[in-house]
Formats: structure tokens, sequence, C-alpha cells
């Protein structure tokens, strides 16, 4: 409209803009106090510990059981993943119905790094 806003008009903006992101904030509170209620509704017997405190044995070993399983659970599926994206480009590329095994050894890396072991303490330090 090629008008300049004046004092008042600016004053009104500024307003308007402080009561919007004041509403937002005040929302954004809302909802993750809204989200942790349910998160607690989902785990009833959930423990809240002071800052500092140590965290029991009995706990420290439930929490490393579950880390555990987590990274195994994460592993297959990144196991499964590799898996069905060859799977799918074999069957892409390969025009014929034509069968491929899938040859894996379980626990290869572990069995590397044993070996690696073994291979040090049959050698010593010494570098052939």
């Amino acid at each position: 409209m090629d008008l300049e806003a004046g004092v008042r008009e600016t004053k009104g903006i500024t307003a308007d803009l402080e009561k919007m992101l004041n509403h937002t904030a005040l929302m954004e509170d809302i909802t993750v106090m809204w989200e942790l209620k349910e998160w607690l509704r989902q785990h009833p017997r959930v423990e809240f510990t002071k800052v500092g405190k140590r965290m029991t044995l009995s706990r420290r070993r439930e929490l490393k059981s579950w880390r555990a399983d987590i990274k195994r659970l994460t592993r297959q599926s990144a196991r499964d993943d590799s898996t069905k994206k060859f799977m799918t480009n074999w069957q892409r590329t390969v025009p014929l119905p034509a069968q491929v095994t899938e040859f894996s050894v379980e626990h290869q890396n572990r069995l590397k790094r044993k070996a690696k072991k073994i291979r040090k303490r049959k050698m010593g330090i010494r570098f052939l």
C-alpha cells in the first residue's frame, strides 16, 4: 500500500509478535508435559533419582543388559536390511529365477579378534 508504519503500528506489531512467541513457548511446554505424563503412564514403575545419587549395582546390571539387547537388535536389523538390499539387487540384475544362498559366519568379528590375539601371542612383538 506504499504507506509507512508509524510508532503506534510498530508498537502493535511488536506486541502481537511477543504474544505469539509467548503463546508458542507455552504450548510447547504444555505438549512436552503431556508427552512426559503419557510416558509415565506407560512406564509405571520407573524411578527418578536425585542428581549425584549413585546407581545401585542391580540397576546398573539391568541397564547394561538392556543396552546389550538394544545393540543386538540394531545389529540384527542392519544385517537383515543388507540381506534384503542384496536380494532385491540380485533379483533385479539376474533375470533368471536363480537362487543364491547367503553365506555368513556366526560371530565373525569375535573370531577375528581372537585369531589376532592368538597370532600376537605366538609372534610376540616381532614383525615379519
